[in-house]
């Protein structure tokens, strides 16, 4: 009897902790504002960066004033990038304020215009003119710089 009855009561205490549903609690960490100012090597402000949290789909971009204001989780990583300079990663941490000054790339060239719009006497240009009529151009090529090609000598098209 006294087994029977020492049965039972394990019976019963492994029926209690089987059927007890323990919750879990999870710590979960709230996305918190971050702003900043993005500048350039002399400290001028860049409008118009690209400020992104990484891996996500969230981001923004500065102000006329370079000015941004991003959540983000503490664990996160934002990605600065903007045209001509490197990119770069700062983590978030704890910071309410990332200042970041971004740097050129070594490697971009200088911006070039053409004008193709203005009339002006053969007497006033300084470097070499030669004219192709018309009638000289070969009318079937597809384009103009194939019609051009051998009009004129010492001219690669």
């Amino acid at each position: 009897m006294f087994e029977i009855k020492h049965g039972l009561s394990l019976l019963l205490l492994l029926l209690a902790l089987t059927s007890y549903k323990a919750k879990a609690y999870t710590l979960s960490i709230k996305a918190a504002p971050i702003s900043g100012t993005v500048t350039d090597e002399r400290n001028q402000t860049l409008p118009g960066v690209t400020v992104r949290v990484k891996n996500s789909t969230q981001g923004i971009t500065t102000d006329a004033n370079g000015k941004y204001t991003i959540s983000a989780d503490p664990d996160a990583i934002l990605v600065f990038s903007f045209i001509g300079y490197i990119t770069q990663e700062h983590p978030v941490s704890n910071s309410v304020v990332l200042n970041v000054k971004l740097l050129p790339q070594a490697n971009m060239q200088n911006e070039v215009v053409a004008i193709g719009y203005q009339t002006i006497r053969k007497s006033d240009v300084t470097g070499s003119i030669a004219s192709v009529k018309s009638s000289d151009l070969n009318l079937f090529a597809p384009t103009l710089g194939q019609a051009l090609a051998g009009k004129v000598a010492g001219v690669q098209v």
